[in-house]
């Protein structure tokens, strides 16, 4: 019985009619245009000049749209930019409305460009340590870890002492803050014991901070 189902099935097999759907005919087609001349490019309709070969640093800030400065306050650096909302621990006498100036900006910059203050030349440093030991002619204490030590520049100590970085000065850069409120921020707990003592405490306190807006960045000298 297996053997006639199978040679009907090859039967049909053979038998059955050419299909008369449509065949794939590979035809040659037209490449693609080629790309546009560069001088012919929308983003060439409007180009941008380039800045001339004797144009100072703070020219080419100045060509840029926008900017940013890195700046300390309170013994910590910041990265800001115009209109920007900082919070910082709870600053004392200053009130809502106050204006500060950042008076430690240790670099300026936009998307192209980068002015980032220079440490003083040792040449300069080691004439003028020489003119004030002349001077007062006294006796100097110096500490374990010297000041002078420097790596690229930089005191090796800048984080403890953050004030001895070189920052730019007004004639440079300058930016503002505007204090827009103190508030505080939320509620954490410490518990205190003691052991074997029967003491235990909960205390519950609240961080209070400073907010400013960060103020529009000036380049170069005063008009």
């Amino acid at each position: 019985m297996s053997r006639i189902l199978a040679s009907s099935s090859r039967l049909r097999t053979a038998t059955k009619p050419p299909c008369s759907c449509p065949r794939l005919v590979h035809t040659t087609t037209t490449s693609l245009p080629p790309p546009m001349p560069l001088q012919t490019h929308p983003n060439s309709l409007n180009p941008t000049p380039f800045p001339a070969p004797e144009s100072t640093a703070l020219e080419l800030l100045k060509s840029q749209p926008s900017h940013y400065v890195s700046a300390l306050l309170m013994g910590r650096r910041y990265l800001l930019s115009p209109n920007d909302i900082l919070t910082v621990p709870h600053v004392k006498n200053v009130k809502p409305g106050d204006t500060l100036a950042l008076t430690r900006i240790l670099e300026v910059g936009s998307r192209d460009y980068t002015l980032r203050a220079q440490p003083a030349s040792p040449s300069a440093s080691s004439s003028s340590s020489a003119a004030s030991l002349a001077a007062n002619k006294a006796d100097l204490l110096i500490p374990a870890a010297a000041r002078s030590v420097v790596a690229n520049g930089v005191p090796r100590d800048w984080q403890r002492h953050p004030d001895s970085l070189p920052y730019l000065g007004e004639d440079v850069v300058r930016a503002k803050l505007t204090v827009l409120e103190h508030t505080k921020g939320k509620m954490f707990e410490v518990e205190k014991f003691k052991r074997r003592k029967g003491y235990r405490r909960l205390l519950k306190s609240k961080l209070e901070w400073t907010r400013f807006r960060v103020g529009d960045i000036e380049i170069g000298p005063r008009e």
